[in-house]
């Protein structure tokens, strides 16, 4: 039920910046898979330090069946030099 409006409020946001502005500005995205709410996928970009500017970043937040007392996992997709892919 939380991730199911949590879903909903992450859509809203995410629509509201793109009325308003014509873009994303938050430089993150994060959304549910459709399929199972449990995993979610991310993507950061506009990271303006010098080691990751014009990058763009993927990964995945496995929730489990007791978020949000347990914390859920990330799991980054995209190297990136500090983090590695499992």
């Amino acid at each position: 039920m939380r991730l199911q409006r949590e879903a909903k409020m992450a859509k809203k946001d995410l629509e509201t910046q793109i009325k308003k502005k014509n873009k994303i500005d938050d430089g993150f995205i994060c959304l549910p898979d459709p399929e199972n709410a449990f995993t979610w996928y991310y993507i950061i970009f506009g990271l303006e330090m010098k080691e990751y500017e014009g990058g763009f970043y993927m990964g995945k937040i496995v929730c489990p069946p007791e978020y949000p007392s347990k914390a859920p996992k990330i799991c980054p997709i995209t190297d990136n030099g500090r983090f590695h892919t499992w």
